[in-house]
């Protein structure tokens, strides 16, 4: 979804497609690239789309009127991440080269030398300010867009890493890697004397993180979830309801709860002051699942994946709703109390799904469904069939 949620975007084999979630129409075809795409971002106004491709491109198009508004070429690899700032777009590639293009004079402000990371994803900070990647397996660097210089670089990690998040404020840097911790540090940032750490302590791997002001919620392989305030650098409640690994996490918009989902597919909604279980969502079977949220310009902007399920949030953005999927098929669940609250007619396998910014409607694709579909919320319905081009 765009920032203003009137836009969906997907890429497939040969083209990027355009939707409207109102109506379900396809919008454009946007073809420019030679080959598939493999990363899309739109830009803070929703009016323009990135796109990075196989073919070493990156391509920047107009929204509103589908068509190609720029062509940035300087890569010689194939484009692995991007991602769109205020005015800037940070681009990496698979040889390890990050640059940072200026959107309307189409300028390559910045070039840095190989990171040693293929699969290196650029993360800018909320406001724009700073561009985040990851600089070989163990570092991170921290860049200054306007000034163009590296402000510091972050290198505490004993194994490798496996993801980069701002927080919300942009104050603080949060680094999960293979070791048993998720690292914030504080990201004044100035000079590298300015960044300290603390470390959230698990015994296995963290997968997924989420912020809420400043306290973080960390998930892990431990099947234990901690949520840590940040001003006390001290762990305030642990939940320790899981009986498998913890692979996504995610805070309930009013701070008051969490939702945690297991590898063997249990939702559990919990307290996060008491730590007590409030009601959880059985799978019925092991094809279990779905459990979905907001993407672009929400809090969550990616997502993870593993055999049989595909996640990037929990809980709808009004806090109201869940999507789960059980034996017979997917449900709309009450968010406040684990009770079924519709069948989505027609959803009748688990995919990826997620919730439309108002949270009235949910796109999903189904993994035994070659079209992805929205649905409404509260009536179960499907209102339109996405058609296109087969997503990748």
């Amino acid at each position: 979804y765009s920032p203003d949620g009137r836009t969906l975007a997907a890429t497939g084999e040969y083209f990027i497609s355009i939707w409207s979630p109102e109506t379900g129409e396809l919008k454009h075809e946007l073809a420019g690239h030679h080959g598939p795409a493999y990363s899309l971002s739109f830009s803070s106004d929703s009016r323009f789309l990135a796109s990075g491709g196989i073919d070493q491109k990156v391509n920047v198009w107009d929204v509103t009127k589908g068509e190609l508004h720029q062509e940035l070429i300087g890569h010689t690899a194939i484009i692995s991440g991007l991602s769109f700032g205020s005015n800037r777009i940070a681009s990496a590639d698979r040889e390890g080269n990050l640059k940072l293009w200026h959107v309307e004079s189409q300028r390559e402000t910045l070039q840095t030398r190989p990171l040693s990371s293929d699969l290196a994803q650029p993360v800018f900070s909320p406001d724009g300010t700073c561009v985040a990647i990851m600089r070989g397996l163990f570092s991170v660097a921290i860049y200054d867009v306007q000034k163009r210089i590296q402000l510091c670089l972050i290198d505490g990690h004993s194994s490798p890493l496996r993801s980069i998040h701002f927080s919300p404020d942009g104050t603080k840097l949060l680094t999960t890697s293979e070791e048993a911790t998720a690292v914030v540090w504080s990201v004044k940032p100035a000079t590298k004397d300015d960044v300290d750490s603390i470390s959230v302590a698990h015994t296995d791997a963290v997968y997924q993180i989420d912020f809420d002001g400043n306290r973080l919620l960390s998930g892990s392989y431990d099947a234990t979830v901690c949520v840590s305030d940040l001003a006390t650098n001290r762990v305030s409640s642990r939940y320790t309801g899981h009986e498998s690994d913890v692979v996504a996490v995610d805070f309930h918009p009013s701070g008051h709860a969490a939702a945690s989902l297991d590898r063997d597919g249990q939702l559990h909604v919990w307290d996060t002051e008491t730590s007590e279980p409030l009601f959880r969502i059985h799978p019925a079977n092991d094809r279990f699942l779905s459990l979905m949220g907001t993407t672009g310009g929400g809090r969550r902007g990616e997502f993870f994946s593993f055999p049989g399920v595909l996640t990037t949030g929990l809980f709808s953005p009004n806090g109201k709703f869940l999507v789960a999927y059980q034996e017979d098929g997917m449900k709309v669940f009450d968010a406040d109390n684990g009770a079924v609250r519709v069948h989505l007619n027609g959803a009748n396998s688990p995919g990826w799904a997620v919730f439309s910014h108002d949270s009235e409607l949910v796109t999903i694709i189904e993994m035994d469904a070659s079209m992805p579909g929205i649905w409404d919320v509260k009536t179960g319905e499907r209102l339109h069939s996405l058609r296109g081009h087969g997503l990748a």
